[in-house]
């Protein structure tokens, strides 16, 4: 008994294609997971610091959103309060809404004091007073903690749907 089969090659390459997407799709997905615990996290009094994280490609590009949000005479917010994220995902949705696998990209926060003193690294650090309901305030190691606990060991096909339909708004 003989036979041949035939490959179309236009066939795999369309399914490689599709593959790739989805790929992008779900790493986009971690991302985004990893962001939005950021921002959840990241301590908050007048939102500056949770508003100044930035997604940027290529190098990083580190931003001060003081100017977006309230004055210190309000009362003051804790971690997870709208109005810090909000700001940070209307400014950084786009790039990370386009990010693909194998992508360069930094998370930075430029946030300063009154001194113009860099200070989101020294409350990651735990160098810097973080009021009880902002605790622990190590919000970048936090995160990193959920995302290797989260998909460390693998992505089920199920998770990898769920990570697919994620997007910044």
């Amino acid at each position: 008994m003989q036979g041949s089969l035939t490959l179309n090659k236009d066939y795999f390459d369309a399914y490689f294609d599709m593959l790739e997407n989805d790929l992008d799709a779900v790493a986009r997905g971690v991302v985004i997971v990893f962001w939005n615990n950021l921002l959840v996290n990241t301590p908050q009094w007048t939102g500056a610091m949770a508003a100044s994280w930035n997604f940027s490609y290529d190098m990083p590009v580190p931003v001060d959103r003081h100017d977006l949000v309230q004055s210190r005479e309000l009362p003051p917010f804790q971690k997870g309060h709208p109005v810090g994220i909000d700001i940070a995902n209307a400014e950084s949705a786009r790039a990370i809404n386009n990010f693909k696998l194998g992508d360069v990209a930094f998370i930075t926060n430029g946030v300063t004091d009154e001194h113009a003193n860099y200070y989101a690294q020294d409350v990651e650090d735990g160098l810097q007073k973080v009021r009880a309901v902002n605790r622990p305030g190590n919000a970048v190691a936090l995160s990193l903690g959920k995302i290797d606990a989260q998909y460390g060991y693998g992505i089920k096909l199920s998770t990898a749907k769920q990570l697919m339909k994620l997007k910044v708004e």
